[in-house]
């Protein structure tokens, strides 16, 4: 059996400044450097700009729809330092192929993936999905069902 991967997620949501963001970030990456495990920050829209830098300093980047046109520049942003984006879909929103085009690590909801390619079964929609964006990786849920 492979050996699975350990992974720390930290989400402050909205409860932080710009500022306060920005520092909380980079303490983190600092206080984490050289962990044996994946430490992924997953950034509200509103505070993309102000850790523009602890983005270029990480492994992964998590975004979603919610703002899109924030998610997709932040998705820029880690790709051209060369972060992995990983992208939690789960809302249909318009233009989202903008934010599919950049994303290396899908994780759709089962809704979305099948709503999105209008395919029947997950497996086709996972292939589909493949073949539109080339995700290093797929992984559809079940949404709020797990």
């Amino acid at each position: 059996m492979a050996k699975r991967s350990i992974i720390i997620a930290g989400n402050w949501k909205m409860n932080k400044t710009p500022f306060e963001a920005r520092c909380l970030a980079f303490e983190i990456a600092e206080k984490t450097e050289g962990a044996a495990c994946e430490v992924v920050l997953c950034v509200p829209f509103v505070d993309l700009f102000q850790v523009k830098e602890a983005i270029a300093g990480s492994k992964i980047l998590m975004v979603d729809g919610n703002d899109l046109e924030a998610a997709v520049e932040g998705a820029k942003i880690a790709k051209k330092a060369g972060v992995s984006v990983l992208y939690d879909a789960g809302g249909r929103y318009p233009n989202v192929e903008k934010l599919l085009a950049v994303t290396d690590i899908l994780i759709p909801s089962e809704e979305f993936a099948l709503g999105h390619t209008g395919e029947q079964t997950v497996a086709d929609a996972a292939r589909k999905l493949w073949k539109l964006y080339s995700p290093k990786v797929i992984v559809i849920t079940q949404g709020k069902a797990g």
